[in-house]
């Protein structure tokens, strides 16, 4: 399935009214952007060394990357490159003895392909957020001891072995960590409108493992 199918993806700037199969409502969806840096709190960066940031102390690993000013989740759906090392720093909390970190990365096979050499990833970038920050709220009402979480998704052309998607969290103890970890990613796959463009030797085409999106955490009590 590609997402032409689910919201009517339309090249070029012009922006094209479709019905949201997703939300059920109508709206204007404009053109996929590769450029795009979208956070919760701030864009994400090329990836470089951690140090104190110059405002408010936040912690930062490039000059355009702060992470949150308050909170414990850190959400974003960036075209740049994710480390998933300072997800890890970021995460640590005294009160947490445990981090769970998933990493997603670009292998060479695909459902129904060998000599996969790049994925392309397209995402329906007005409810990647919203659905990230209900997975998030949905986490914490299950496992109330979590300290700190991060869910990052690449968008744009990756290479073999290049990051597409982090998730880390830290809790107390190893069993909530290990559950809500898998809870996160598990709901990221199953939920968010991201979609994969696969290209491998001798063709390309939309990934063949494409499913339903489901509705986000919370939808089915709204």
């Amino acid at each position: 399935m590609s997402p032409q199918a689910v919201v009517g993806r339309q090249e070029g700037s012009s922006p094209v009214v479709v019905a949201n199969v997703i939300t059920g409502v109508v709206e204007v969806v404009c053109r996929f952007d590769h450029a795009l840096r979208i956070s919760k709190h701030a864009p994400l960066g090329a990836s470089g060394r951690l140090r104190r940031g110059r405002r408010l102390g936040q912690v930062t690993y490039d000059d355009r990357v702060l992470a949150p000013a308050e909170g414990d989740d850190w959400l974003a759906l960036t075209s740049e490159p994710l480390a998933p090392e300072h997800a890890l720093a970021w995460v640590d909390r005294p009160s947490c003895g445990a981090v769970a970190c998933f990493v997603g990365v670009v292998r060479d096979n695909a459902e129904g392909h060998t000599g996969v050499t790049e994925i392309d990833y397209q995402a329906y970038t007005s409810q990647v957020l919203p659905r990230f920050e209900a997975m998030a709220a949905t986490a914490r009402g299950r496992w109330p001891e979590l300290g700190r979480l991060v869910a990052w998704h690449r968008v744009g052309r990756l290479a073999l072995g290049e990051a597409s998607v982090v998730v880390v969290v830290s809790t107390p103890h190893r069993a909530e960590s290990f559950e809500a970890c898998r809870y996160l990613i598990d709901t990221v796959k199953a939920t968010a409108p991201i979609w994969k463009h696969e290209t491998w030797e001798g063709g390309t085409d939309w990934s063949l493992a494409a499913h339903p999106i489901e509705p986000p955490p919370g939808a089915e009590q709204a």
